[in-house]
């Protein structure tokens, strides 16, 4: 049963990731599985195949006429590619034979249409005829003649044609390069000289073509080269084709693993043991994967069996590709478990994996070397193996698994010890995967026990205590660091059907309780009890989820992986679904949902496979109020069925959701208990609180003034509560409210994190001495306002600072970082310096190009038939014998004539060459009559390897037929390249990488510093794009001015052979420069440091790459006389749009590639030149001037806008007569008034779509105002329009701070405003240093005395030179607000000032927040209520447009649903039965009609009880008329309705077995939610 369940949780989990993978990403997933890698590898077998052309071997069937060169070439339709020149050089005597004779073989060309050259400088060759890389020039051929016999003795001429003819022979055509090329150009050489001589020349020959090898031999040839290369450097490639998998798997394991879906999926697996859950996880990965990448193994194992090992077996080939496809998935799931993080798990590895693939490519190939590195890493595996493969296949024999002693002259191993090693590899690393993951995130069994029978809990907690120890490095390098307790010794029981609420600041140990319940923490001692048959539902405080699956997908893979024997049926999951409020969702994506419907889901993935306890971190973590009810109400529905142990921070929603709360401090618990039991032994007890100043005379009561002014009666019980109410009444004082204890209360003053806290203070932000006795007055009560002392903040107001004063500000901020950020910048400045100096090594033997014709061309070899004897041994049939005469040979080919092979017949001729093809050079002639019915000279002559074979086969059969000697020689034109080329390209492109790869550093910080908001605050607070880009500009300038000169000095001092170094010195610097503003740009949009370093430098490296290949292509195959000019063209289109191409250009400048610096036969005078270095100059200084525009335009926000419109649609008239009455009356109030903020009939649209509507409002100095509404209100854009960040869509809008209009004078207004934003900031400086920059920008000139002053405001002292992101989350909220208060604003913007915060340090920043309202504006966005009520004066509800504007107290009085909300206990508590909670509940609804049950059943609640009553039914109710003794309409004038309820839940609890009690009134969170509530109902309507 256990294996059948754990095989079914690897399906689910398999399917999982396949869905994921290959469903959801099916396009990338199919490219980088299959199509690529199949792609690549059939390109890599198939590359040989470019040394094979098209072709046909053998011997030509027939023959064909030599052409006759002015009539059958030039003056017909033979395609001659172009090449429409001939040249004759005379290098002899003018005026002579040879003159004569290019004339008469010039004339008939021209007339033909030949474009003729004479010249009398062979060097002038380079320029009739350059050519490409590939050989191909447009000259048809070329002849330089030596000598003739009135010059020189005899006649001696050197043709010349196109080094790129004769690669592809057809022998049975007639158009081969040959036939058109050479032999009629060599036959109308010959039979001019012939007709010179006035000899017997016959003019019609015929030919015939053979090939020395056959097609197979060639191929077998090209095999033996590949094999070679792969033995020398090409199996890397071929690892590179089957290694994509490195990259793709642990890129998705340490995601799910970052993210916490691996610890999620282990924590809620059903399974016996943890390790068990690891398993399923990790073998899951592995099927998956091997099911994706498995038809590429195989189809690559077939292609290299087919296309590249043809003598080796395929059942060799294609299993290894198999076995190593599997080997590498191991490996992949191995080492992803060493990362934590995503982001380089995939990247490392595929790095490890090439790095160890080329270590093996080039090592010396020992048996050791092989044994070690072969049976440990597959990626050494396979290249050895390919190489051993390479090895066999170059001697064309076949590859088998026992070759070690076949040629003992090789160090190798047997074959199969290959799969041995891959067979261990594909069971180790898994193994070593499971051990990596359990040492690094696995618990120990022991720490889980189960429970003992008869026990009722559902949950126990044993004397658990988790210490954290630092780890070796930690000890050995911090001194300081100590070990921590997290928990300390901690008991709890959590009884079945009870929601459980854990509260504690942050470090007081909940998240660790709960990791320890949920098995992904190990404890130092204790452990965890819990029914090991009961299912465990887990939801974290961050919501984890698979962004592609569906709500429907997330729940069915969690029923399954936590079911214990039969999964829910899907009408179950759909009914759970439903239950959680996301019946319209099932089939959205997860990524599609809000954070609410977020939420839900994730409270579904912990309820559904029957989870009996459910453990939920931070309950509604981030939502508004809306939102959270939502999630309350689920967790309500579901709490009968569950137990539920919560953490949360809102600990109003402890009260409302729990049976019990347990506080824990300092990871100890403090108590335990229901909230009225809390509330009643540790709230403190009541307070009677008023307003009217009569009650200071009350001496006798003892009156405190609280905050706001109010006067505090305390009680210690509500029975004596009733009593102060009656006397202050009897008074005369008839405004009362009655403040119960609060589970705030209970919690602010059992904490010892707050007291802490609160110690290290300042004085003037704690509470008013005079009430500062009670604990309760740690905090602030919901409705009442602080009162600040008399000696509020006083600072100096900054006065701006100008554009070059905010540069110097922002430069030195850099070099202050410099210091704690070093490393980056020792890197750049070592990565290019070192370059420079290494590649020079390149430039060995390197001699410096000039202009001189032939500099940047190779020397072709003379082919004659002296050198063919030499290297090949000549072999020439003729015949037949009785016409062949070995006197009748030139003197020349005299030494030859033993190389002369006479046949009688045609036939034999035939039979000869077909049987010494091999043998035969450079070919044989046939001088008989019995060749066909029209007889001639016929030759046959080698058609592969050389055209030259051609020529001089020609040639020896003319010389023969003329019986004169004639020295011929046959070349190619000379190619453009010389033996150092090769290395001096190689040296510009590596340092141009180099080069890359220093400019990528310069967008780490602006990258880092945006990803962590530091720049959203500079911009919040004074900072201005134009600067701030100049500063960081000028700060990485020095930077790469130092690789500039360090650089020039370098090469120059190495070598001389640059042109124009303090040119090339400029182009390096100005790249510098372009390529830092580059980076920025690159950070603008940057997921991460790393993805901003790789754009960088692989965006550069790309672009100059691709410089670079366009550079190769053309001077390969462009014409060559329109080099130089496509070269331009490249630099002038590609360098325009990439700095990379200019410094790569600057390169082969100076280098004098392709000889870029000549001007005809002299070097270019000014090294400034636009074709030279003032190119690159010029367009570097461009792009600097275009990315620093696009920095400032991109940052500053401005965007293309059609002009602003005026209101339309509704009428002002009618907008107001809509508005409700308080909103109205603020329009009116704001628009007369000289507040510090007026907010005026603010609009905003994008697009269609409303966001904000006409909204008016005005905050004063010393005042408060809080701006609440759920998400997508209005709230942020509203922050937006008021900071200028963004402009309104009408131009009735506007917003004026401090009567500076936002629109008109925005700098001004902004020097009067401060922002506080929602997130912190982490930068590399010190509390004190952020606080001096931020002053020295806001135009502060006593810097010190404002820090110091802010710092102590604040509560910041104890930590002013600590670093900003060492701080804790709380004091980086409160250096967030000290930022914004630096220049002593008379506006402040605080968005979510407390979010994120426990309720510890949430009221330590509302305490800072309170100490410095004193003449400012403050406007605070919020989704705390508790918070609103608390600090704001005004509150104000928006959803779009303006709902409600009141004073808080007001608008609490003025919109309350009237109602009280009590929460009581009875006296036998969790004993209590049905009926007798059916008793109560009955009481309370016949006593005060109306009265509505939170609970419809008292049985998940154990003896509690939440009940909503109306007031009215309290005013008006007959019975306590009756018992007060006075008619209705009497007491309803006489007595409040809050008092009476006292008298009667005081008279009664004895009688209705009451133990404790509380009750609450309307709250501003209940105001928020109905008045949200009947806008989207009247909207609906």
């Amino acid at each position: 049963m256990a294996l059948m369940r754990l095989i079914r949780q690897i399906w689910t989990l398999t399917r999982k990731d396949l869905t994921i993978v290959i469903w959801h990403s099916w396009l990338s997933t199919f490219l980088r599985a299959v199509a690529l890698p199949i792609a690549y590898m059939f390109f890599i077998a198939y590359v040989r195949n470019f040394f094979l052309p098209p072709s046909e071997y053998g011997i030509a069937s027939s023959y064909n006429p030599i052409r006759n060169l002015t009539t059958e070439v030039f003056n017909s339709s033979t395609s001659l590619g172009g090449r429409n020149r001939i040249v004759f050089v005379n290098e002899g005597s003018t005026g002579g034979q040879i003159d004569t004779l290019i004339e008469q073989l010039a004339g008939p060309l021209e007339k033909a249409g030949a474009d003729v050259y004479r010249t009398s400088n062979e060097d002038d060759l380079f320029d009739i005829c350059p050519s490409t890389l590939t050989g191909l020039s447009p000259c048809y051929g070329a002849v330089t003649f030596e000598s003739s016999p009135t010059e020189g003795g005899i006649w001696a001429y050197t043709a010349r044609a196109d080094f790129g003819l004769g690669l592809s022979p057809y022998v049975n055509q007639d158009d081969n390069d040959a036939q058109v090329f050479v032999l009629p150009f060599i036959h109308a050489i010959d039979a001019e000289i012939a007709r010179m001589e006035g000899l017997n020349f016959p003019l019609d020959q015929y030919e015939y073509p053979f090939t020395y090898e056959t097609r197979q031999d060639r191929a077998d040839d090209v095999q033996q080269f590949f094999m070679r290369a792969l033995n020398s450097y090409l199996a890397v490639t071929m690892f590179i084709g089957i290694c994509g998998i490195t990259y793709h798997l642990p890129g998705h394991l340490a995601t799910e693993r970052e993210i916490g879906i691996s610890s999620l999926i282990d924590s809620m697996l059903y399974t016996s043991h943890q390790a068990y859950a690891m398993i399923a996880r990790l073998v899951s990965v592995y099927v998956s994967f091997t099911i994706v990448y498995l038809p590429s193994w195989l189809a690559m194992g077939a292609i290299v069996a087919t296309l590249m090992f043809e003598q080796t077996s395929a059942s060799i080939v294609v299993p290894f590709h198999l076995l190593t496809g599997l080997s590498l998935t191991g490996y992949s799931i191995f080492m992803a478990s060493l990362f934590r993080k995503a982001q380089l798990s995939g990247t490392t590895t595929l790095l490890l994996g090439l790095i160890l693939a080329i270590l093996t490519q080039f090592i010396p190939r020992t048996e050791t070397a092989q044994g070690v590195l072969g049976c440990l890493f597959p990626p050494a595996t396979y290249t050895f193996f390919q190489i051993e493969i390479a090895n066999m296949e170059q001697d064309l024999e076949p590859y088998g698994l026992y070759q070690s002693d076949r040629y003992f002259w090789r160090s190798s191993l047997n074959g199969y010890l290959y799969f041995v090693f891959l067979a261990v590899q594909i069971v180790l690393y898994p193994l070593l995967a499971c051990l990596v993951q359990w040492s690094m995130y696995g618990t120990p069994n022991r720490c889980r026990k189960g429970l003992s029978n008869g026990n009722d809990s559902a949950l126990r907690i044993v004397n658990v205590t988790k210490v954290f120890y630092p780890s070796w490095w930690q000890r050995f390098f911090a001194a300081r660091k100590s070990a921590f307790t997290a928990v300390d010794d901690l008991s709890l029981s959590l009884s079945t059907g009870h929601v459980v609420a854990l509260l504690g600041a942050n470090g007081s140990g909940k998240s660790t309780t709960l990791a320890a319940i949920a098995g992904t923490q190990s404890t130092t001692k204790g452990h965890i009890e819990r029914d090991p048959q009961v299912a465990l539902g887990f939801c974290p405080q961050k919501n984890v989820l698979w962004d592609e699956l569906s709500v429907l997908q997330h729940v069915q893979i969690f029923n399954s992986l936590k079911a214990k024997d039969k999964v829910q049926f899907k009408h179950e999951l759909t009914d759970l679904i439903v239950a959680c409020d996301l019946e319209k969702k099932i089939k959205k994506k997860s990524k599609t949902l809000s954070g609410g419907q977020k939420r839900k889901l994730q409270l579904a993935m912990a309820f559904v496979g029957r989870s009996q306890v459910c453990c939920v971190d931070e309950v509604s973590s981030g939502l508004d109020p809306l939102s959270r009810r939502k999630i309350w109400n689920i967790l309500l529905s579901e709490r009968e069925r569950r137990t539920l142990l919560l953490t949360t921070h809102a600990l109003d929603e402890a009260d409302a959701l729990a049976d019990d709360i347990v506080i824990m401090s300092k990871g100890q618990l403090v108590v335990q208990g229901s909230a009225p039991e809390l509330k009643h032994e540790h709230g403190g007890g009541y307070q009677v609180v008023t307003r009217d100043p009569e009650a200071g005379h009350l001496q006798h009561l003892n009156p405190q003034i609280g905050f706001g002014g109010d006067y505090h009666f305390n009680a210690a019980n509500s029975a004596q509560a009733r009593d102060v109410a009656k006397q202050v009444r009897s008074n005369g004082i008839k405004d009362l409210q009655i403040h119960g204890p609060t589970i705030q209360d209970v919690f602010l003053g059992l904490s010892r994190e707050f007291a802490e806290e609160s110690s290290q203070m300042p004085s003037s932000t704690l509470l008013d001495d005079r009430s500062s006795s009670d604990s309760r007055d740690l905090t602030v009560p919901p409705v009442v306002q602080p009162k600040i002392q008399d000696n509020a903040l006083s600072i100096e107001s900054g006065q701006g600072s100008s554009f070059l004063r905010q540069t110097w500000i922002l430069y030195r901020k850099r070099l202050l970082i410099l210091r704690r950020n070093w490393l980056p910048y020792f890197c750049l400045l070592v990565i290019p310096i070192i370059t420079a100096g290494l590649t020079t090594m390149f430039l060995a033997g390197f001699t410096p190009l000039q202009c001189s014709r032939g500099q940047l061309a190779n020397n072709p070899q003379r082919l004659s038939l002296g050198a063919l004897e030499r290297f090949w041994g000549i072999l020439v049939p003729v015949g037949p014998s009785s016409q062949f005469s070995l006197d009748q040979l030139p003197a020349q080919y005299q030494p030859f004539a033993g190389r002369m092979r006479p046949v009688d017949t045609y036939n034999e001729f035939q039979a000869y060459i077909r049987d010494n093809f091999r043998d035969v050079v450079p070919g044989g002639f046939y001088l008989g009559n019995d060749i066909g019915p029209e007889p001639a000279p016929l030759m046959a002559y080698r058609i592969n390897g050389n055209i030259g074979y051609a020529a001089l086969a020609k040639n020896v059969l003319d010389s023969y037929l003329m019986g004169t000697t004639i020295n011929a020689e046959f070349s190619t034109f000379a190619l453009p390249f010389v033996g150092s080329t090769g290395d001096s390209l190689q040296l510009v492109l590596y340092i141009t990488f180099a080069m890359c790869a220093y400019t990528a550093f310069f967008a780490l910080y602006p990258t880092f510093e945006r990803l962590s908001n530091i720049r959203a605050l500079h911009y919040s607070n004074g900072v201005r794009p134009a600067p701030l880009w100049l500063a960081y500009w000028l700060f990485d300038a020095f930077f790469a001015t130092v690789v500039a000169v360090v650089s020039i000095v370098l090469l120059a001092s190495l070598a001389d052979v640059w042109y124009g170094p303090a040119y090339l010195c400029i182009v390096i610097w100005l790249f510098g420069m372009s390529s830092t503003l580059l980076a920025y740009i690159v950070s603008l949009f940057s997921t991460s440091q790393l993805a901003a370093f790789a754009f960088v430098a692989g965006g550069q490296a790309i672009f100059a790459l691709i410089y670079f290949l366009i550079y190769m292509v053309l001077i390969t195959f462009a014409a060559a006389e329109q080099l130089q000019y496509n070269l331009n063209v490249l630099q002038y289109t590609l360098g325009l749009v990439s700095p990379s191409g200019n410094v790569l250009r600057a390169f082969l400048l100076t280098l004098n590639q392709s000889q870029l610096l000549c001007r005809g036969q002299a070097f270019v005078t000014y090294p400034g030149d636009i074709t030279v270095y003032g190119g690159p100059i010029l367009y570097l200084i461009l792009q600097i001037l275009v990315f620093y525009g696009i920095l400032v335009w991109h940052d500053s926000g401005t965007k293309l806008s059609f002009p602003l419109r005026s209101k339309s649609g509704t009428t002002d008239t009618e907008k107001t007569m809509t508005m409700p009455a308080d909103v109205r009356a603020e329009a009116a109030r704001v628009q007369s008034t000289e507040e510090k903020l007026r907010i005026l009939h603010l609009t905003r649209r994008f697009g269609s779509d409303q966001v904000v509507d006409d909204v008016t409002l005005g905050v004063d100095g010393s005042e408060i105002c809080a701006l609440l509404g759920p998400n997508g209100a209005g709230k942020t854009t509203t922050l937006s329009l008021i900071r200028g960040n963004i402009h309104p869509s009408s131009r009735d809008s506007d917003v004026l701070v401090g009567g500076a209009s936002i629109r008109k004078n925005q700098m001004a207004a902004r020097k009067m405003l401060g922002v506080c934003p929602q997130f912190d900031t982490t930068d590399y400086m010190t509390v004190t240093e952020h606080l001096s920059f931020y002053a020295r920008v806001r135009g502060v000139r006593d810097v010190k005395t404002n820090v110091a002053r802010v710092i102590h405001a604040v509560g910041l002292s104890p930590y002013k030179h600590r670093r900003a992101g060492k701080l804790s989350g709380g004091n980086q909220r409160k250096l967030s607000l000290a930022t914004s208060i630096i220049g002593n604003p008379s506006v402040l913007l605080l968005d979510e000032p407390s979010t994120g915060m426990d309720a510890v340090a949430m009221r330590i920043m509302w305490r800072a927040i309170a100490s410095i309202k004193t003449n400012r504006a403050i406007l605070l966005t919020t989704h705390s209520m508790e918070e609103a009520s608390t600090l704001s004066d005004k509150a104000v509800i928006l959803d779009r447009r303006l709902l409600a504007v009141s004073g808080t107290r007001d608008l609490v009085k003025l919109h309350g649903q009237g109602l009280y909300h009590v929460h009581l206990t009875l006296e036998s508590g969790v004993d209590a039965s049905s009926a007798e909670m059916g008793k109560v509940r009955d009481w309370f609804a016949t006593t005060f009609p109306g009265t509505a049950a939170h609970d419809t059943s008292g049985a998940a609640r154990r003896g509690q009880l939440r009940l909503a009553i109306p007031v009215a039914s309290v005013a008006g109710n007959d019975v306590i008329a009756e018992k007060l003794g006075v008619e209705v309409s009497e007491h309803v004038e006489q007595a409040d309705p809050l008092e009476k309820l006292f008298d009667v839940l005081e008279d009664n609890k004895e009688d209705l077995g009451i133990s404790f009690y509380s009750i609450s009134q309307p709250a501003l969170e209940d105001v928020f939610l109905d008045v949200l509530s009947r806008n989207r109902d009247l909207e609906d309507e």
